[in-house]
């Protein structure tokens, strides 16, 4: 009995450390199990979500969040006034009664401000620590292994020459020793609009040990 909850709890605590991991693939195996977790811990990570990103998982499921905010997140959406046009738009089934609460928060233009899919994957990953805390997880564990990467949204901030490293390298031989598990990322060129997410082609990760 001892060994069949010793493994259940390391398989815990492999979930959680992925989860602290970065923002999974859409359709990707680790996307499912991101799923599965949230679906397990429903209340707690609805609880930290925003609100609009709780009412579509609500009604839609985490998986039906996932793919709304894929498509969708981060953007204002125009919103029909009748649910049922909403549905065939975006796929989410959420009943008149209750879409109508979320109608009266659009804008004058009939438009809704999203969440972007990093806004609610670090509310998820939020929730996930508490509940590894609840279960009683060391917090010095959680941190040792946790990983993120380091974006750095400046004009030119991965461009270098003969003589001179970027700023992204440079801020990265002075991070990585003590965070080795963790990736540096710039842009190239002029930075302008909106900071790109994560998963943008636009981040470049620098390696001046490796150049």
């Amino acid at each position: 009995m001892a060994n069949v909850e010793t493994e259940e709890r390391q398989e815990n605590l492999e979930e959680w450390f992925e989860l602290f991991s970065g923002l999974p693939l859409r359709h990707s195996e680790r996307e499912a199990r991101l799923i599965n977790f949230c679906e397990k811990n429903r209340v707690s990570i609805m609880s930290v979500m925003p609100w609009i990103a709780s009412e579509f998982a609500e009604h839609g499921g985490f998986s039906g969040l996932f793919h709304f905010i894929h498509l969708h997140g981060g953007r204002k959406i125009y919103m029909p006034k009748e649910a049922e046009k909403f549905h065939q738009i975006y796929g989410i089934n959420i009943p008149q009664n209750k879409y109508n609460r979320i109608y009266k928060k659009i804008d004058s233009s009939g438009y809704l401000d999203t969440p972007s899919n990093w806004g609610v994957f670090i509310a998820i990953r939020r929730a996930a620590m508490q509940v590894a805390m609840k279960e009683d997880i060391p917090a010095k564990l959680l941190t040792q292994n946790y990983k993120g990467n380091v974006y750095i949204d400046a004009c030119e901030s991965a461009d270098n020459t003969e003589d001179l490293l970027s700023f992204a390298e440079t801020f990265y031989l002075d991070f990585h020793a003590d965070h080795q598990t963790s990736k540096v990322l710039g842009i190239t060129g002029v930075s302008q609009g909106m900071i790109p997410l994560p998963d943008d082609s636009k981040w470049i990760e620098v390696d001046p040990e490796l150049s």
